[in-house]
C-alpha cells in the first residue's frame, strides 16, 4: 500500500521548489531559446550516458561529496564526505555499455580504496519521442573500509524520458537487493524506489568557441519507495544517503550492529524526498567538465533537509 507523509507538508514543500523551477527555467528561457536535448540529466545522475553516433571510450575523474551520519561522544551528526571517483567506460553505437569506477574518501583515517563498481548497461537516446535505458550494477567492498559496507550489493535501474515537450516528464525504477549474515543465519536485504521527474534541458551551441556546447538542465524530482538499508556509493537511488553510520577510526564489517534497524515506516513504501538539482554540461572538442548539484527536501518533517554535489571532468574518445 502506498502511503504519504503529510498533505500540507507535500504541498507547502513542492509548491516552493515549483516556484523557484519556474523561475529559473523562465529566466534562462529569455536568455535563449532551449534546443531539445534527450540528456538523461538528474534522473540518472550517476550514469550520465546517450546513445552515441558512434562507439565511445571515456576516461572520467569526479569529486563528490555524501551526507553520513557519523559518531561523535556517543552522539551521531550529520557530516560530508568528500570522495574521489575515477572511472572508465565504453559504449558502443548500439546503445551497449560498460562502465568501471572505484571510490576513495578524503579526510582523516579514510585511506584507500573501499568500493569498485562494475555496470552493464543499455541505452536508447536517438528519437524525437522517448528515451530509455536499463543498467545494472555490482558493488564489489575491499575487506577493510573507512565506512560500513552495504548489504545491498547488486542494483537494476532502469528510466524512460518523454521528449516532445518543453518540460520533459521522466519515470525511473530502482531496485537494490543483496544480503548479510545475522547469528549464523543469512538474511536476504532489498529496497525499491519510483523517481519521477521533470526537467527542461537549455542548450547553447559554439558559445566560446567553434567547437563547445554548453547544456543546463533544472530539474524536480519526486522520490518514492522503502527506506530499509544503506546504499553504496554508486548507488542511482537520489534518497536515503544520510543513512550510512560511520564510527570514526574503525573499519566496520557488514554486521547485524552496523546494518540500521529499519522501522516499519522505513519498510513501507512512502513518498520520501523532493528534490531540485542543477546539472551544467560543458564540452569542448574531447574534454567535459560537468558541475552537478541537489537540494533533497524530507517529506517526514522529522527528518532532516540535505544537499550534495558532484564535479565530473572526462575525454572522450
Amino acid at each position: 500500500m502506498l502511503n504519504f507523509y503529510p498533505l500540507k507538508t507535500i504541498t507547502t514543500t513542492c509548491f516552493s521548489m515549483v516556484s523557484g523551477l519556474v523561475s529559473f527555467l523562465l529566466l534562462t528561457a529569455n536568455l535563449a531559446y532551449g534546443q531539445m536535448d534527450t540528456t538523461i540529466g538528474s534522473l540518472e545522475a550517476l550514469m550520465d550516458t546517450t546513445t552515441p553516433v558512434k562507439s565511445q571510450l571515456v576516461f572520467s575523474a569526479a569529486i563528490g561529496n555524501n551526507p553520513y551520519n557519523q559518531l561523535s561522544k556517543n552522539t551521531y551528526i550529520l557530516v560530508n564526505k568528500i570522495y574521489f571517483m575515477p572511472g572508465i567506460s565504453y559504449t558502443h553505437k548500439s546503445g551497449l555499455g560498460l562502465a568501471i569506477s572505484a571510490y576513495d574518501l578524503f579526510g582523516e583515517g579514510d585511506k584507500g580504496w573501499f568500493e569498485y563498481d562494475i555496470s552493464p548497461s543499455y541505452t536508447f537516446d536517438q528519437d524525437k519521442n522517448l528515451s530509455f535505458g536499463i543498467s545494472f550494477e555490482k558493488y564489489l567492498y575491499s575487506k577493510v573500509s573507512p565506512i560500513p559496507r552495504s548489504p545491498l550489493n547488486s542494483e537494476f535501474y532502469s528510466y524512460i524520458i518523454v521528449n516532445p515537450w518543453w518540460l520533459q516528464p521522466g519515470l525511473a525504477l530502482d531496485y537494490a537487493y543483496g544480503e548479510y549474515q545475522m547469528k549464523k543465519k543469512i538474511i536476504p536485504a532489498e529496497d525499491i524506489e519510483i523517481l519521477a521527474s521533470l526537467q527542461h534541458v537549455f542548450d547553447f551551441d559554439n558559445l566560446i568557441f567553434a567547437n563547445d556546447d554548453l547544456s543546463i538542465t533544472p530539474a524536480i524530482n519526486l522520490i518514492a519507495g522503502t527506506d530499509k538499508y544503506i546504499r553504496s556509493f554508486g548507488s542511482t537511488r537520489l534518497a536515503g544517503r544520510s543513512k550510512h553510520i560511520t564510527k570514526k577510526g574503525k573499519n566496520i564489517p557488514i554486521t547485524a550492529s552496523t546494518i540500521n534497524t529499519y522501522t516499519v515506516q522505513q519498510s513501507q513504501f512512502l513518498a520520501r524526498t523532493l528534490e531540485a538539482s542543477l546539472d551544467l554540461n560543458y564540452t569542448i572538442g574531447k574534454f567535459t567538465l560537468e558541475p552537478q548539484y541537489y537540494y533533497d527536501f524530507a517529506l517526514d518533517p522529522s527528518q532532516g533537509n540535505f544537499s550534495y554535489f558532484l564535479i565530473t571532468t572526462s575525454l572522450t574518445f
